[in-house]
């Protein structure tokens, strides 16, 4: 008997054990937020062949290059959209009055408020530049704003380092314009602001354009880098079905970027294109210089530098607002947004190094 009564005296005390112990677990953290609701910032998925992204580069196609000096273009496509929703963009959402963006609260060089009053969504892409408000700034993260979603928060970095006062409302227009390549592949592997402010600085010294505040657009805005930009002006014009393209720059993939349907790649390749084409400028080119070999790539380069989103790995993350991020590391690096398991947009970083002077080796 009194085995009996210390065996159930044990049992109880085990079962107050436990409560204690899950009571515990769901107590206030000093946020004020009881554990169970805190989710973590981001999640490591592992590599596999059925998500958003390898689901996406195994439907494409690459389509035959356009070449222009020292850039090709490899074209990709894919049967049938990814998603065939109407997405406006941050241009067309300004011009159209649907988007108001101003500084948060005074003003904080790292925040943004932008407030989508349409009945549309709205597709902001990491990189597109700012103009106004107390400093010019650049997106960092790709958005999708919901219609009539109320005031977001939004992530960006300033590109204007030496200005911190508004000479109008406070509001913010577009830049009409992408960050170059190097801020952006910065931003997306986090870099500091100090790290992006020596890019700018980086860019305008190597084009030759002073800024008195540091402004990034102004390297845009020079007429010899316009000159020289507006030669790659033939690859504007890309075939209709277009979704993407791998863009090649002195023999060397510089980055991809695709889109979940061909109406918002048509509608965002002019900025990336321009983007691209610093690049090409900036590494040593000139309007004489053309190096045989410089458009050796093939279809089967593009396609092994594609399939290494097989062998990356992904690190889920929260959106900004629909939606959520895969950060993309390893065998390749980029960043996706994905909306209602369809890729909205996918850039991917420089691939690796390939024999620029193939054709004459062999």
């Amino acid at each position: 008997m009194r085995r009996k009564v210390c065996f159930i005296g044990l049992l109880i005390l085990m079962i107050i054990g436990s409560s204690a112990f899950a009571a515990y677990l769901e107590q206030d953290d000093p946020s004020g937020r009881t554990t169970t609701d805190v989710r973590p910032r981001e999640r490591i998925v592992p590599p596999r062949r059925g998500n958003e992204v390898t689901s996406l580069i195994g439907r494409v196609t690459i389509g035959r290059p356009y070449s222009e000096r020292n850039m090709t273009i490899f074209p990709l496509y894919i049967s049938s959209k990814e998603d065939a929703r109407e997405y406006s963009t941050l241009d067309e959402a300004l011009d159209r009055g649907w988007l108001k963006i101003y500084e948060t609260g005074g003003g904080t060089v790292s925040r943004v408020d932008v407030e989508n009053r349409s009945d549309h969504y709205i597709f902001l892409m990491a990189g597109e530049i700012l103009g106004g408000g107390k400093q010019n700034r650049t997106i960092s993260k790709d958005v999708l704003l919901e219609p009539r979603g109320g005031v977001v928060s939004v992530p960006v970095y300033c590109v204007e380092q030496r200005r911190w006062s508004s000479g109008g409302s406070g509001h913010f227009s577009s830049a009409k314009s992408l960050a170059p390549n190097s801020v952006r592949y910065s931003i997306q592997r986090g870099g500091s602001q100090g790290e992006v402010w020596k890019e700018v600085d980086s860019i305008q010294r190597e084009n030759k354009v002073e800024s008195r505040s540091g402004n990034f657009q102004e390297v845009y805005e020079d007429r010899e880098v316009q000159r020289k930009i507006s030669q790659y002006d033939s690859l504007i014009r890309m075939p209709r079905e277009t979704i993407g393209a791998v863009i090649v720059v002195n023999g060397r993939i510089a980055g991809a970027e695709l889109f979940c349907n061909e109406e918002l790649f048509d509608d965002l390749w002019r900025k990336i294109l321009k983007c691209y084409s610093l690049d090409a400028i900036g590494r040593g080119w000139d309007d004489r210089d053309r190096r045989p070999g410089w458009d050796d790539l093939t279809t089967n380069d593009v396609r092994r530098y594609l399939d290494d989103v097989y062998d990356a790995r992904y690190a889920e993350e929260r959106a900004v607002d629909a939606g959520f991020m895969y950060d993309i590391s390893g065998a390749i690096f980029g960043k996706a947004l994905i909306y209602r398991r369809a890729v909205i947009h996918l850039n991917l970083g420089a691939g690796r190094a390939v024999p620029v002077y193939r054709r004459m080796i062999d």
